[in-house]
């Protein structure tokens, strides 16, 4: 602190009758508080970004909890059944639904649909020689990449 002081002093004390900063060291000070104000942009648009990730992939996770628990509750038969999604709630509340085909339990198969704003929703289902219990896997990717997954055990009908 000492020599903070003291080279202000110096500096005031010039042998040739003026006090203040030099041009360099102005720029320089501009550089340094520029570079200050980047990084700090940065930092803040970087945490944005992983918010935006989250909220997107939250999003992804409800729809996928939302598919699997529309499988487990309804009854199954011989030509599968219909599942509707509901629309974009967080961004375009124009979305309709959305109408999902199952197959019924026993048939393996892996169906891609399209959902919307880049979303896409993947069902699929292993046969088994077991049919007590299948289970449907139903993933959910965002556009960025991020897959929620969600397994939905369903029992044969009785």
């Amino acid at each position: 602190m000492r020599d903070i002081c003291n080279l202000w002093l110096r500096r005031a004390k010039r042998h040739d009758g003026q006090a203040g900063l030099t041009l360099i060291e102005v720029m320089a000070s501009v550089v340094m508080i520029a570079l200050a104000g980047t990084a700090a942009l940065l930092a803040v648009g970087g945490a944005q970004a992983g918010t935006l990730k989250m909220a997107q992939y939250d999003q992804a996770l409800g729809l996928a909890t939302t598919i699997a628990e529309e499988i487990k509750d309804r009854p199954q038969n011989i030509i599968g059944w219909v599942i509707e999604v509901p629309g974009d709630a967080l961004g375009n509340e124009a979305q309709s639904s959305i109408i999902l085909i199952v197959p019924p339990p026993g048939i393996t198969f892996s169906w891609t649909y399209p959902l919307y704003n880049g979303f896409q929703c993947t069902i699929s289902s292993n046969a088994t020689n077991n049919s007590a219990n299948v289970d449907y896997k139903v993933q959910v990717q965002t556009p960025q990449g991020l897959t929620a997954t969600v397994t939905a055990p369903v029992l044969p009908s009785s």
